[in-house]
């Protein structure tokens, strides 16, 4: 297993995070800032083929670029 994945934030994490800089950011934005900042991890196959970590310094810079 990739020691880089046992170090992952969780996604809970990484949340509140974007609402700390972004109070104002709706649930939709929040899913969809997510879901741009997933990485794909691991070799195309094997058991852990479909494993994704998301790229937590790309969330927050989307929560930041919807700043107003």
């Amino acid at each position: 297993m990739d020691p880089f994945l046992l170090k992952t934030p969780s996604v809970g994490h990484i949340v509140k995070k974007m609402i700390a800089i972004n109070p104002e950011l709706t649930t939709a934005e929040i899913i969809c800032m997510i879901r741009e900042s997933i990485q794909p991890q691991g070799n195309s196959t094997g058991e852990f083929a479909s494993a994704e970590m998301i790229n937590e310094t790309k969330a927050l810079h989307l929560a930041q670029g919807t700043r107003k």
